[in-house]
């Protein structure tokens, strides 16, 4: 089984695409598949990124959907009860609503994920209800602290979400130096 994080939007946006690689590629071998190039970095297990801005999925043992700010969810096509969706939007949109065994919703106090503490340097982000990782384990609650420095508060989540739901042990952070 290879899990595979696919990121659904505008291909044109890169806000999540370039901090998701850097930070992945930190634990995990990482192939990103985009429009018209293929990128591998990193060691440890393999792990499948995919940008795209239409997907059908036929079949998918271990999928992430992660929602770009910028989609049309008349471009998706996921089969019932394969996929894990994170988005920002409160509550999941429609479409995706029973779809899904799994919804992860950012920011607020009704999100799954949310800062609980925002500094310049440093942020705490909460795990507000359990999650399921790829492999079936079921993740407690739990604050993470990341280092953010500039990053884009939705980036930092979805790298946050992806590492979660890949069942990174301690999930560690570094979002200060905006290296590709």
């Amino acid at each position: 089984m290879l899990p595979t994080v696919i990121l659904f939007g505008n291909e044109k946006d890169k806000s999540i695409t370039k901090p998701l690689f850097r930070t992945l590629s930190d634990r995990y071998r990482v192939t990103l598949l985009e429009k018209n190039r293929i990128l591998t970095k990193g060691g440890g297990a393999p792990v499948l990124l995919i940008d795209t801005p239409e997907l059908t999925l036929r079949q998918n043992e271990c999928c992430l959907v992660l929602l770009k700010r910028h989609r049309n969810l008349k471009r998706l096509c996921v089969p019932p009860h394969t996929t894990t969706v994170f988005s920002v939007e409160k509550p999941l949109p429609k479409k995706l609503i029973g779809l899904c065994p799994q919804g992860i919703a950012c920011g607020g106090h009704e999100g799954s994920l949310s800062f609980s503490s925002i500094t310049p340097e440093r942020s705490m982000i909460s795990l507000q209800r359990r999650m399921t990782d790829c492999f079936g384990s079921v993740i407690e609650p739990m604050e993470i602290a990341v280092k953010t420095d500039r990053a884009d508060p939705y980036a930092v989540l979805a790298s946050v979400a992806a590492a979660l739901w890949l069942h990174q042990p301690e999930p560690r952070f570094n979002f200060s130096a905006d290296k590709s």
